[in-house]
Formats: C-alpha cells, structure tokens, sequence
C-alpha cells in the first residue's frame, strides 16, 4: 500500500508542494522498503520541516471535508488514562519483553500483545472492533499512545524489537488516544521511522496490534521545590523549560542543574492528552517541538523531538535551537 507524496499532500489539505520532499518521511510515505530507512529516509535534507506534516492528516485515501475542516464522525468516548503511563517508560535496551505462543509479554509494563498485527490497514472504528472481536481473552483492546510508545525503539527500522514482534511493516498502527479538540483524529505511531502523529480515525490508514493488560491507578503528581514529580515514572520534570538552544548546549544547561535531557520516551509519557498545551503544569512551556536525548543516525545524527502543543513527535537537526525540559531521576 504505497502512500504517494501527492496523497500526503491532499490529505493534509496542501495545495503547493515545495516543502512536502523536506517532510521526514520520504517520497513515498508511510510504506515501501525504503520509508523511514538509511539514506532513502528524506529526512536529512531539512529535519526540522517534518513536525509540520505530523499535525495534518496524514493517511491517502480519503479527503477531509473542505466545509467543516475533518469528518464528523460524532464525539468519541475519551479515556482519562490514556496520556499517562503506570509504569516506567524504559529505553529499548532496558525493556523485558518475552515471547508467549502467539502474544509478546513486557515484564515491566504488565501487558501483553500481539505478536503479530492485523495484517492489513484499517479504519479506527473497525481497527477497535478487531481488538475487542480477538479469541482466547475478553479484554484486548487498541494500546494508548503512551502504551503503543512503550514498545517503540526509535533508533531503528521498524522502530521496535522484531526478534519478539515479528514481521512487523513500515507502516503507521492506531492506538485508542484522541485529538482533545474534538476533531475526527486519534494518535498513531509510524514504526517505519518513529513518529507520532494526529490522524483522521475515518481513514483506513493504519494497522493495529491490540493490547491485554490492567491499567493501574495514577497518582497525582507533585511539585517538589522547583521540579514537578511524577512517582509512577520515577522522575521529575524542571518547572521552568531552559530556553531554546542547541541539543548539545540543552544537556549541558540540563547536566549544570545535576539533571539531563529525556528520552523520547519519557517525554511521550509527561503528555496529558487532555490539555492544552500538553503538559499544562508548565508555566511558559514554549509552543513548538522540546528537544530529547534520542537520537536516530542517518549518516547525519538527528534528534528526537516532541511537541506539547498536541503531543507529536519529529526528528530535527541537532543544530536547531529548540527549548528543552531538563530531567531527573527519583
């Protein structure tokens, strides 16, 4: 199912092209051999320019409806856990997953998915009813976005571990998180290169690999002095973002405060869905993408990026001045 440029661009309701071959994802988005990988990737050109396709709709196939901005399927049922992790948000090389049968088991998360995906591109709706329609168990369900992200490896292609996940595509796969502005648009995660993006839930772009496990109770999080504290992560978040620099010059800043630049993966899990900005207990959190300790190697190393505006993530050149939101442990 090869997205083409020209789709990318009608989906995301563009009418020049100029900028489109500078979007992070290649000429051919979303699928092919080539999406997302080495020097066929597209992104090396102008990194920075890819945040700017995440926030569109970003699956061929259909139209928006020019009229009313996207199609309005009627509200959705919101899940008020959706944006926040019970658990730790490791990085790949610390995560315990394990091979049961048919199902991939995560020691440190508590769920259990499937090994393999659907096979084929869905719609939202129809990408749910297969999770709830799934044999052998009563609870499978669409992951979350923070849950999806938990088994994300960033640095690769696909972007997770296929030893455990086999023969996973290049290709976006849903999860059961929603736009808060109240658009037809769901979180979807792009395992041929990395990123996060806000899709039309109408469109059958995405594939889905369902999600058994109890989601635990969340804490409140706390302020701690000058940090604000979230006990389920084990880890604190700077109150105050460090303006916008450099990556190298935001671990410095982030290292002088005994403290250092997060994940990608951590950052996914400070992102409250259900606000805007996404990260509400920031006074002055800069609009626009924060800078990770993340990386993804191209023959170029870039960085990557997450926008609290609405919870996207990007690569960008690590010579941008972007702000940062410096991490701790504890």
């Amino acid at each position: 199912m090869k997205r083409s440029l020209l789709g990318l661009l009608v989906a995301l309701g563009c009418s020049e092209a100029p900028t489109a071959v500078d979007t992070g994802v290649g000429g051919d988005v979303g699928v092919g051999q080539d999406a997302g990988v080495g020097q066929d990737a597209g992104v090396r050109a102008d990194a920075g320019n890819a945040r700017d396709a995440g926030n569109g709709d970003v699956f061929d196939g259909g139209e928006p409806d020019r009229d009313g901005g996207e199609l309005d399927l009627g509200p959705a049922p919101r899940d008020e856990l959706a944006g926040r992790a019970d658990f730790p948000m490791v990085a790949p090389e610390a995560r315990a997953l394990s091979v049961a049968g048919d199902t991939v088991v995560d020691a440190i998360t508590g769920r259990t998915w499937e090994r393999r995906d659907s096979g084929t591109a869905l719609t939202w709706a129809d990408a749910e009813a297969r999770c709830s329609a799934l044999p052998g168990a009563s609870d499978w369900r669409l992951p979350s976005r923070v849950e999806l992200a938990s088994i994300l490896d960033a640095t690769r292609s696909p972007t997770l571990d296929t030893a455990v996940f086999a023969e996973t595509p290049a290709e976006y796969f849903w999860t059961a998180s929603l736009a808060v502005d109240g658009t037809d648009r769901a979180y979807a995660i792009y395992f041929g290169q990395g990123e996060t993006v806000l899709a039309q839930r109408s469109l059958a772009g995405a594939f889905v690999r369902c999600v058994r496990g109890e989601r635990g109770s969340l804490r409140e999080r706390r302020i701690d002095d000058d940090w604000l504290v979230d006990d389920d992560l084990g880890l604190a978040v700077a109150l105050a973002p460090d303006p916008a620099t450099t990556r190298a010059d935001a671990a410095a800043r982030c290292a002088e405060r005994d403290a250092r630049l997060p994940t990608l993966y951590e950052l996914h899990a400070w992102v409250a869905e259900g606000a805007r900005p996404a990260l509400p207990e920031l006074v002055g959190l800069p609009e626009g993408p924060v800078w990770s300790s993340t990386e993804r190697d191209f023959g170029e190393i870039l960085a990557w990026t997450l926008d609290f505006t609405e919870g996207t993530s990007d690569l960008s050149g690590t010579g941008q001045r972007l702000p940062a939101l410096c991490v701790r442990d504890g």
